[in-house]
């Protein structure tokens, strides 16, 4: 399915930033991880024109038996999303200004086995990518 609904604020944004009144315009609110694989041509603007230095990036779960039982989408939508933004932040801005706030709350039917799970992909992805760990042993 093609979306197009975005193409109204999508000029809407470009319209704004030409305006030589307006400085900065900055998106604040988290970002929808569905939406964003959907719309790869909004999204590019905001992650290169309209993030202030920090994208909030908030999945539901890591855990797909967690996401199946919230009615989520998969944990994939994540790591597409990732992906396309570490291509889209090379390409803009220094990725020493960008970091992604992740945080997970127990929800039902998550188990400690999904917690940890979630633990070991936290620790590889931070700890391979910038020696930041997500938490201390």
């Amino acid at each position: 399915m093609k979306h197009t609904s975005f193409k109204r604020l999508l000029a809407l944004l470009r319209e704004i930033r030409k305006n030589p009144k307006v400085k900065h315009l900055y998106i604040n609110s988290g970002m929808r991880l569905d939406l964003a694989n959907q719309q790869k041509e909004l999204f590019r603007e905001i992650i290169r024109n309209h993030v202030s230095g920090h994208m909030k990036v908030a999945p539901e779960h890591l855990n797909d038996e967690v996401l199946k039982l919230m009615r989520k989408n998969p944990s994939k939508d994540f790591y597409v999303f990732k992906k396309f933004f570490e291509v889209e932040v090379h390409v803009s801005v220094p990725l020493s200004s960008i970091s992604t706030h992740l945080r997970f709350s127990l929800e039902s039917g998550c188990k400690i086995t999904a917690l940890q799970h979630i633990y070991q992909i936290l620790f590889a992805l931070f700890s391979s990518e910038n020696g930041i760990f997500p938490l201390s042993r």
